[in-house]
């Protein structure tokens, strides 16, 4: 049981790791179309479609962080799984 329970734990560790990293890229493309949005040198039609840009790029995120929740109340229903099986057997 202890195996089981340091490889989901290494699983749920590795996985927010990876959605951390993943979650940066975003940020990183929102704060570049936000600096393009301030500037004075783009046309209404480009200034449009960075803000379009940025909406899409805000519901990908969102989307992420959806997924990160979903896995991690499954982790805890897994984990609670174990436990349950673990003292039961005792």
């Amino acid at each position: 049981m202890a195996e089981q329970l340091s490889k989901i734990e290494t699983l749920r560790s590795d996985f927010i790791a990876n959605v951390s990293h993943e979650m940066k890229t975003p940020i990183a493309v929102i704060k570049n179309y936000a600096e393009l949005l301030q500037s004075d040198h783009i046309t209404e039609e480009e200034r449009k479609e960075s803000a379009d840009i940025v909406k899409r790029t805000l519901d990908i995120w969102n989307e992420m962080s959806y997924l990160q929740l979903e896995f991690m109340e499954k982790h805890e229903e897994i984990a609670e799984g174990i436990f349950e099986v673990t003292y039961s057997d005792g």
